[in-house]
């Protein structure tokens, strides 16, 4: 017999697949050249939620399987001290800059490798209405420099899966705020 949490977690994950599919889509990969990564994944929640969890850096610890501590603000400018998980072992400390922060709907940092032109990134998410419920959030990651024809097909198989994990966890995250707010909305009055 599955527990409360089991259940919700199993309705949550059969609602997401059912919203996916009327989306046309769930977690999938978008293959746009060889130094682009783009993952799409329907959250079962409000913009507005999903941008609290993912500027929510302080906690990144507690749920984000890619990047472990993450210190600084959203806002254009700003650096931010990030501790990323390679290849699902190596944690590598980086230093990136917000270059974009548009609540509740678009965030991106750049962070470079050695200098900037021989291997920088840009990450970026983006929130979007999805056609049934919920929103859409597009993961994507750019390379370019002198190394990024070399090293992205090389980051891609492990990259893409990474996505994968992050945003099903911030789906998670952001699907049981919503569950909550809901929740607490309609509880009668005492």
């Amino acid at each position: 017999m599955a527990s409360g949490a089991e259940a919700t977690a199993a309705n949550s994950n059969a609602a997401r697949d059912s919203a996916a599919r009327e989306n046309g889509g769930g977690a999938r990969a978008v293959r746009s050249g060889m130094k682009e990564i783009r993952i799409e994944t329907v959250i079962l929640a409000s913009g507005e939620q999903v941008w609290q969890v993912l500027t929510g850096f302080p906690a990144y610890c507690t749920w984000n399987p890619a990047i472990r501590r993450a210190r600084g603000q959203a806002r254009p400018g700003e650096r931010l001290d990030l501790r990323v998980v390679l290849f699902g072992f190596l944690e590598w400390e980086l230093t990136a800059l917000v270059v974009a922060a548009e609540a509740p709907r678009h965030l991106a940092w750049k962070a470079h490798l050695g200098a900037p032109f021989l291997f920088a990134a840009e990450h970026s998410f983006d929130i979007q209405s999805a056609a049934q419920e919920g929103v859409v959030l597009i993961q994507r990651e750019t390379y370019s420099g002198l190394l990024a024809p070399l090293l992205a097909p090389l980051l891609a198989p492990f990259t893409r899966r990474t996505f994968e994990q992050m945003n099903q966890a911030l789906a998670g995250m952001a699907e049981g705020a919503a569950c909550t707010a809901a929740s607490t909305s309609s509880a009668p009055e005492s």
